[in-house]
């Protein structure tokens, strides 16, 4: 057999005079709450019974021993036990009876359901309908939560995709080289060159600039290899860049942000975002002033053959860009072109 030192047992009767003292505070906070009357309700079963034989034992005539109760129940039933509404609740005790300045009444469930004889069917105040319908017109509120499952920020990308009813899908190369990249990254590099790219010097020698901006960490070695440089030098021969090198002001890669409602949209869109603060995000290939407008220009590599494809593809796309830009700069976009890397040639979309 082990037995606890005696250390041990201070240590232990120490912390449960604390448990206890603090369980009492707790219990004294509740009762003390109420301003004029307090109902505690306690289940008739056998369970309360015998709590309640239990806290008869904690009663002597010096008073009630709280360290012998096992729950703030038993508590309570010690000092009803006590009182002389106790005898309602154990009939044949003989335990002493304490002073208490508290008016404590026991009553049963039963008790409760009956009304007093003297309490008239016309005693019973009747509700006031109008607090009743106002009422229930509160609880039956339903909040719109219709603005929290928008999306707070949308991009003119992500709209164009999704308004493209054509879904392309293609037969993946599984005897293809690894190191080769995508198609999607190799439209990447492609723009890369296109923002950060000395126009000048590019016109002069696509190649030679294509190296600097390898050198600069711009264009991996990779990206550098990826590029169509007999496309990139159509670019710097065509009428569209003859035009942009004549621009006093050109902007490459404007991002913009601006609240979809001071777009004044009346399609789908519109109406699913004007009066909210949704906005609306997009980057700008290039931008230049021609003439007292501007001029959008957005660059694509996708691998088409006919000029309607990109127009049906985008023309959404920039149409969105052209009014975002005219509200943000205060300036009329006057034209928008697609420059297609696969057809080496502009297209004119408005």
């Amino acid at each position: 057999s082990s037995y606890a030192s005696f250390p041990q047992f201070v240590i232990a009767q120490i912390n449960r005079r604390e448990t206890v003292s603090e369980e009492m505070r707790l219990l004294y906070v509740a009762l003390t709450r109420a301003r004029e009357q307090l109902f505690i309700t306690v289940p008739d079963s056998d369970k309360t019974a015998a709590l309640m034989e239990r806290a008869a034992m904690s009663v002597s005539d010096s008073g009630i021993d709280p360290s012998a109760a096992s729950s703030m129940l038993e508590w309570l039933l010690s000092v009803l036990l006590t009182h002389s509404e106790g005898r309602r609740i154990m009939p044949d005790t003989d335990l002493p009876k304490l002073s208490c300045p508290c008016r404590i009444r026991i009553s049963s469930s039963a008790e409760l359901d009956t009304l007093p004889d003297s309490a008239k069917a016309e005693d019973i105040p009747l509700p006031d309908e109008d607090t009743v319908q106002k009422m229930l017109s509160r609880f039956g509120y339903k909040y719109d939560d219709s603005l929290s499952r928008k999306t707070a920020k949308l991009t003119i990308t992500e709209i164009a995709k999704s308004e493209q009813e054509d879904i392309f899908l293609r037969r993946p190369d599984f005897s293809g080289d690894y190191r080769r990249l995508t198609a999607a990254e190799v439209g990447t590099a492609t723009h890369t060159y296109m923002q950060y790219a000395d126009f000048a010097a590019a016109e002069a020698d696509v190649r030679a600039q294509a190296a600097v901006l390898t050198d600069k960490g711009i264009l991996s070695e990779a990206e550098a290899k990826s590029l169509n440089y007999g496309s990139l030098e159509s670019f710097f021969r065509s009428p569209l860049y003859a035009r942009m090198k004549n621009s006093p002001e050109i902007c490459r890669e404007q991002k913009f942000l601006i609240e979809i409602s001071e777009l004044s949209l009346d399609d789908e869109l519109g109406k699913e975002y004007n009066n909210t603060n949704g906005m609306l995000q997009g980057i700008a290939d290039c931008l230049f002033a021609e003439d007292g407008g501007m001029i959008l220009v957005d660059y694509k590599t996708d691998r088409v053959d006919r000029e309607q494809v990109l127009i049906d593809r985008y023309y959404r796309q920039l149409y969105l860009y052209s009014i975002a830009l005219e509200k943000i700069f205060g300036r009329k976009v006057s034209g928008a072109y697609i420059y297609s890397f696969c057809l080496d040639r502009e297209i004119k979309l408005f």
